[in-house]
């Protein structure tokens, strides 16, 4: 499947995408795009403590009500990081994953710049005010807090979309949401940025469902 075009109507708030696939040949969707994100965290990694965090973009079908996942990226900051010259740190030649590229890209390709979080309110703060200082993302993306009660409640609506055929992901090739969602189902239950990213964005979809009008 290609994606011909994406245009944003701004009165209803949806990205109308035009696909075009061999065998069903072109037709259009009107999909609300929505994120989540977590903040850069603790997590053990192969070779040791790492800290990073992850983000999520998906588009959901306003008609069938199914999640698409249409992009993310794991990032150590929201702007690049800097050397002692000046020059973007890179590691093995890649520079070391910013936030801030992606948040414009979401925005330059899919119309998108909602996102739902849940963490501390220091550790929010501070990322956000990062985001608002930041030259190099505009539009400003709007971050909207998605509470739950209970993390187990949160990692079942996870299951459930799953369960229910609610959410799409794509490739499984290199997909680090399934890769981890593997570990999970596994009973790897220490916290990680990517099912963080993805409760947040499924329970802010959940708790803020489409409507034509004016949205959280």
């Amino acid at each position: 499947m290609k994606t011909v075009s994406a245009k944003y109507d701004r009165t209803r708030r949806v990205t109308t995408f035009n696909f075009l696939d061999e065998e069903r040949g072109r037709w259009a969707e009107d999909r609300r795009m929505r994120g989540g994100v977590a903040w850069p965290m603790l997590v053990r990694g192969t070779n040791g403590p790492e800290v990073f965090g992850f983000a999520v973009m998906s588009g959901q079908d306003i008609k069938t009500g199914k999640i698409y996942i249409m992009d993310y990226t794991e990032f150590r900051s929201v702007d690049y990081i800097l050397d002692a010259d000046g020059l973007i740190k890179r590691i093995d030649g890649q520079p070391i994953p910013a936030l801030g590229t992606w948040l414009t890209k979401c925005w330059s390709k899919y119309s998108g710049n909602y996102f739902y979080y849940r963490q501390d309110d220091e550790t929010s703060r501070r990322y956000q005010l990062e985001i608002l200082r930041s030259d190099m993302i505009q539009p400003k993306p709007v971050f909207v807090d998605a509470p739950w009660p209970d993390d187990q409640d949160a990692v079942m609506t996870i299951w459930q979309a799953i369960q229910n055929k609610k959410i799409i992901f794509g490739k499984k090739e290199a997909n680090p949401i399934f890769d981890q969602l593997q570990l999970l189902k596994a009973g790897d239950t220490e916290p990680h940025p990517v099912i963080h990213a993805l409760k947040c964005m499924l329970i802010g979809i959940e708790r803020y469902p489409y409507r034509e009008r004016s949205e959280p």
